[in-house]
């Protein structure tokens, strides 16, 4: 709804730091995202995977890493991490994250509402997990490089609600509703070049992480 915005906040902003990471001779690591990637249908998704963004956010991310380019290649040190679905404590309802909503309904006594058939495919991760990676990103001893975040592991929409009104006890099935615009299909990170290049793997699963919180 808010393409300028966006805009503005995500690749002027980006660019901004990009300048004076390369200005002050600092390293810069910095928050892409999945969405670059677009629809795809093989999974898991590699890094040197088409970029085809779907919706405006995803478009300003792939902006940012076309700056990512032109900075890394004019002395400038960055990395560019891809995140995928982050979950954890703190997150709030204002951010688009499935899991903290349907842990809202949850807690409240209603279903999940599931926007189409609940087949989509998400990698979730932990945001421990995302924060390691940052802090190995800004000591590893090479830079300019992009990585996937996310665990390699997926599970769809349907899969997740079922699974949380399990663990919570709850009697009810979920409720679905009409698809989301610019909603990506299927989101599997391969985890393959993050391992390599930071020693990173994710640690906290999912599955214990609800039942820890519900």
């Amino acid at each position: 709804d808010n393409p300028q915005e966006y805009h503005d906040v995500n690749v002027v902003g980006t660019e901004n730091i990009f300048k004076l990471g390369k200005k002050n001779q600092f390293r810069v690591v910095y928050a892409s995202s999945s969405s670059v990637y677009g629809h795809k249908k093989n999974m898991p998704i590699k890094e040197d995977a088409k970029r085809e963004p779907i919706n405006p956010y995803g478009q300003t991310k792939l902006d940012d890493e076309y700056l990512f380019d032109k900075y890394s290649k004019d002395g400038a040190e960055i990395i560019g991490l891809r995140y995928f679905n982050i979950f954890g404590i703190g997150q709030t309802l204002q951010y688009a994250g499935v899991i903290t909503k349907f842990l809202d309904r949850i807690r409240q006594g209603k279903p999940p509402i599931i926007f189409g058939k609940g087949q989509q495919i998400r990698d979730f991760v932990h945001v421990e997990d995302v924060a390691l990676a940052n802090i190995l990103a800004m000591k590893n001893p090479k830079a300019n490089f992009l990585l996937n975040v996310g665990t390699g592991e997926a599970m769809t929409i349907l899969q997740l609600a079922d699974m949380m009104i399990k663990i919570s006890g709850l009697k009810t099935e979920p409720v679905f509703e009409r698809p989301l615009e610019g909603d990506i299909e299927k989101s599997q990170a391969d985890i393959t070049l993050v391992k390599e290049l930071l020693n990173w793997e994710p640690r906290e699963k999912l599955s214990e992480w609800l039942k820890e919180i519900l």
